[in-house]
């Protein structure tokens, strides 16, 4: 499966999800790893209904342990950041079960979003950096 056909339908799933979720606005990002931590989705949606504080995501790790969005902490930070965490635990890797924690930061005037994460139990730096489009819905 190519990364397109996969994007066609986590972008149409958020669309759905955030209509049903009446969210304000959709950001759809594209990542570059930042590190050699890995776990940096090529790929993310954000999305935002600021006015009573609810907030999802979703990306391809997101869509392999829940099928769906999730809902995400949503914090605003200063006039040009919204920042969203969420935790994605028993990922499963070999015969173990491993956590990450994430952090986005998405500057909504020049649509850049910033990732970090940590893999609990590791010394990694999951880091990633790219530009995000404000999705129609």
């Amino acid at each position: 499966m190519s990364f397109r056909s996969f994007v066609f339908p986590l972008a149409l799933g958020c669309a759905t999800f955030c209509a049903t979720q009446s969210l304000a606005i959709t950001y759809d990002c594209k990542l570059k790893d930042g590190s050699d931590g890995g776990a940096v989705p090529p790929q993310i949606i954000l999305a935002l209904d600021e006015e009573h504080g609810a907030a999802s995501a979703y990306d391809a790790y997101i869509n392999h342990l829940h099928k769906n969005p999730i809902p995400v902490t949503y914090k605003r930070e200063g006039e040009n950041r919204h920042r969203f965490d969420w935790t994605l635990e028993n990922i499963k890797f070999g015969n173990r079960s491993y956590i990450i924690t994430y952090s986005a930061r998405v500057n909504p005037k020049s649509l850049t979003i910033t990732l970090n994460g940590r893999l609990h139990g590791f010394d990694n730096q999951i880091r990633g950096y790219g530009k995000c489009e404000v999705a129609k819905t």
